[in-house]
Formats: C-alpha cells, sequence, structure tokens
C-alpha cells in the first residue's frame, strides 16, 4: 500500500467497508472492490485493494461500527466505515 498509488475507487463518508487483514505497517487495511472491467462492455470486475486507516494530516479516516444482527457477528470485526 502507497499513498502515491494509483485509485481504484472511492467511497462516500458513511459507506460501510468490508475490510480483511492487515498491511505489515498496520495503518492499513486490504479491501475488495468493484471497477470497470475495461472490456468496453460496461461489465465490472472485483479486485483487492488498500484503505488507510488514519492519515497523518487529516486523522482518522474510518472507524468501527457494531453491527445489529446476529447472522453479521462473523463480520463485525471486518467492518469499517469511511469517513
Amino acid at each position: 500500500p502507497d499513498t502515491q498509488a494509483p485509485t481504484l475507487r472511492a467511497k462516500k463518508f458513511g459507506e460501510e467497508v468490508a475490510m480483511y487483514e492487515w498491511d505489515a505497517t498496520g495503518r492499513w487495511r486490504r479491501v475488495r472492490v468493484v471497477v470497470p472491467a475495461q472490456h468496453g462492455d460496461g461489465s465490472v470486475k472485483e479486485v483487492s485493494g488498500w484503505m488507510l486507516l488514519r492519515s497523518d494530516e487529516i486523522g482518522d479516516l474510518l472507524q468501527q461500527v457494531p453491527h445489529r444482527k446476529q447472522d453479521e457477528a462473523e463480520e463485525a470485526d471486518n467492518m469499517e466505515v469511511a469517513g
């Protein structure tokens, strides 16, 4: 992960994001995002990317949110909110 890398997709404030493993620095989390497949037919594909959790200039970029339903309990550790 690198702040100078090309952006795959932006997230809106308040949008939930499923997050997976941490990078070696503990500052980034792996995410899966849907992007155009570049076939010219409007198709999309899911790819891995990284999201920075905290910016030195801005502060916190993501925060963990509690889940309301029992069937979402397994994902609770992986859910963060952009913003």
